[in-house]
């Protein structure tokens, strides 16, 4: 049964900021994702997916390769706030925050990187933009690409 969004897509798109999602994991990868595209789904509705990107640790290429995915959302919510909503949804799907407490594998990890309001895209976390992972994964969006 899929839920559907508490606003239709119209009202979603025309009064609300649009947030554009990187999502990453290198734990059961695949399936990571569609959990979080489904809580996303559930909670903000989908507006647009990027392509599937694979790509490898940034910090140690033992590690197994992650799977990253951009995603598109409308929230009423504030980027603070919004960052705040998905850390809980991280911890939902077995997100581990503190110090030691990972082995390599990241759950999953959802950053904001763009955000549409007032007829403009701000780019919100250029650090991560940067790479090139999350620019393929974004190209949907072509400010990254």
């Amino acid at each position: 049964m899929t839920l559907q969004p508490l606003l239709s897509p119209e009202l979603r798109t025309s009064q609300m900021p649009r947030y554009v999602l990187l999502m990453g994991s290198n734990e059961a990868p695949e399936a990571q994702l569609e959990r979080a595209r489904s809580k996303l789904d559930q909670q903000f509705g989908i507006l647009g997916l990027g392509e599937l990107i694979w790509s490898d640790d940034r910090d140690v290429s033992e590690r197994p390769r992650y799977l990253n995915q951009g995603i598109e959302i409308a929230s009423p919510l504030n980027a603070d706030e919004l960052k705040q909503s998905l850390r809980a949804i991280e911890a939902q799907l077995g997100r581990r925050r503190s110090p030691g407490a990972g082995d390599g594998l990241c759950a999953i990890d959802i950053d904001i990187v763009l955000r549409f309001s007032e007829a403009m895209w701000q780019v919100l976390d250029a650090k991560t933009a940067q790479f090139d992972y999350a620019r393929e994964a974004l190209a949907r969006w072509s400010l990254l690409a």
